[in-house]
Formats: structure tokens, C-alpha cells, sequence
């Protein structure tokens, strides 16, 4: 059995390789081990990560809609959103035969991970390990189809760039809008605190994503001001996470595919002109 130093230590390294841009040869300095010593360490505190893993039920954000009294000047017009979406790319170390596939329109070797995140910037869903190429709403199709993926539920939506389609449950805004941009500064906040994701590492692509999302649960985590427990196991919080939005939720009330429709392409407009119109009703003459 471990000891409590030991432990300690594991996680320490952890958070040292997650945020700081080191070298091996540097944390073998900073921590005054030999190298075969830091190899074996490295070897250890990776598999580590997935005990952070498992924690997901407790760090991920649980779904809630902008309440109907609303007083935040971005977002009490967006009655039933859940929050926004977005991907970003983060740079991997892959074998040479795939390094095709990563590759970025931009010929940065990355990996595409979508990420949704409520309006206080707390992660609520994470898909990784697509390759770079791969279009933002491919990647979003892929969340929607999972067994474990993204759930929306017909009554809420999440707001999208103007990339994706504008389709039922996914808000294209016009341009201008500032509530979308939650999910930048959100992603901008990860890539901030976790200086692991500025370059690719030395570590193997399953292991790459695995820190990915360690990261995004830790940055919760740190959003959440460690108020609570996060080792008390609430079991239905995942399972149950859409059950206080408007009753118990069927599946069949959720969206499954991205489709538009003319109904939502109404909403849409409807939504823009009313929120324009009380904007002119608020503003002195």
C-alpha cells in the first residue's frame, strides 16, 4: 500500500508536468532524481491520471438552462440554453504513418477536441482524439451518436459558432453576439493554466488525450474553488444530470442528430429581433 508521502508525490509530479513546459532533464533537476528514477515516476504518475479520471462524475458541470430570471446581461435572453460549444485543436505527438491524418489545415500535427461548457465556464462534456482535419461538425455529429455522448434535450440548446449548422438545439448567433464566447475564454483559461497543452509531449496519443480531459477536470476543479467533496459520489448526477430541467426526460425527447428546420430558423430570428427590440426599449432617446 502506498504511503501517504508517496501518494502526495504522484500527484505532485502530476500537477508539475501539467503545468509547467518542462523537459525531463528539468524535472529531474527540479525534483533532484536520476533518470532512470524520473522514467519509472513518469511511467507511474501517468497511470494516475485515470484515478483523476474517474472523478469525472464529480467534476463535470451538471447541465442547468439560464433561468427565466436571469439577471446576467449576456445571457437572460437565452431562456432554456445550456451554455456553448466549440473545438479547438491541441498539438499531439503521433507515429510518422499517422501524422497525415493530424495533420491541421494549418500543418500543425493535432487533435480536435470538442468542448462544451456552461455560462460560468465549468466543462460539461469533453470529446478528444479525433484528428486534426476533421470538421468541427463532424466532430459534434460523432458527440451526438455515442452511447455516453452529448445529451440535449428538445426543450434546450447550446449556442455554436457560426461554423456549425444552425439546427435544433445548436444556436448559430449573429455576429456580434457575446454570450458564445464563453467556451474561447473557457478553453483559453485550460490552455492558460495547464502549460502541457501549449506542445505536443513525449507521451503516447492515449495518454496525450487522457491529460487532455485531467486537465479540463482540473480546471473545474479550480473554477469550483474546492467548495465541496469531490470524493462523495453523487451516482445519479451524470445519469440524471437533464431530470430537473423539465421533469424526467424520455430519450426519445432528445436530440440525436443535428437537423435544421424551418421552425428553429425562426426561432433564431425571433430571438435576435426580440432581444434587439428590448435593447431599444432600454436604451435613453
Amino acid at each position: 500500500m502506498l504511503s501517504v508521502f508517496t501518494f502526495m508525490f504522484y500527484y505532485i509530479l502530476i500537477l508539475l508536468l501539467l503545468s509547467y513546459k518542462r523537459k525531463r532533464w528539468k524535472i529531474e533537476r527540479r525534483i533532484q532524481v536520476r533518470e532512470l528514477r524520473i522514467v519509472r515516476l513518469l511511467a507511474v504518475s501517468s497511470t494516475r491520471l485515470l484515478a483523476v479520471l474517474k472523478l469525472h462524475q464529480q467534476l463535470l458541470k451538471k447541465p442547468e438552462p439560464i433561468p427565466k430570471d436571469s439577471t446576467d446581461f449576456r445571457w437572460k435572453h437565452l431562456k432554456n440554453c445550456l451554455g456553448a460549444l466549440d473545438g479547438t485543436h491541441v498539438k499531439v505527438t503521433v507515429p510518422t504513418r499517422l501524422k497525415g491524418r493530424y495533420r491541421s489545415r494549418m500543418g500543425y500535427i493535432v487533435t480536435n477536441v470538442l468542448g462544451v461548457c456552461a455560462s460560468d465556464m465549468q466543462f460539461i462534456y469533453v470529446l478528444l482524439g479525433w484528428e486534426g482535419f476533421a470538421h468541427d461538425d463532424r466532430v459534434l455529429r460523432d458527440a451526438l451518436s455515442r452511447k455516453d455522448g452529448l445529451c440535449v434535450p428538445n426543450v434546450c440548446y447550446y449556442l455554436v459558432e457560426i461554423g456549425y449548422t444552425n439546427a435544433n438545439g445548436f444556436l448559430a448567433p449573429f455576429q456580434g453576439q457575446r454570450a458564445r464566447n464563453i467556451i474561447e475564454r473557457a478553453f483559453g483559461s485550460l490552455k492558460g493554466c495547464w502549460v502541457i497543452l501549449w506542445s505536443p509531449s513525449y507521451f503516447l496519443v492515449k495518454t496525450q488525450c487522457r491529460i487532455i480531459i485531467a486537465c479540463a477536470l482540473l480546471h473545474n476543479l479550480i473554477f469550483q474553488n474546492m467548495s465541496q467533496n469531490l470524493f462523495e459520489c453523487d451516482e445519479q448526477l451524470m445519469e440524471a444530470s437533464f431530470e430537473d430541467l423539465e421533469g424526467e426526460i424520455s430519450e426519445s425527447e432528445f436530440i440525436t442528430a443535428i437537423s435544421t428546420s424551418n421552425e428553429w430558423t425562426g426561432f433564431r430570428n425571433n430571438l435576435a429581433q426580440e432581444t434587439y427590440n428590448i435593447h431599444l426599449a432600454s436604451t435613453p432617446n
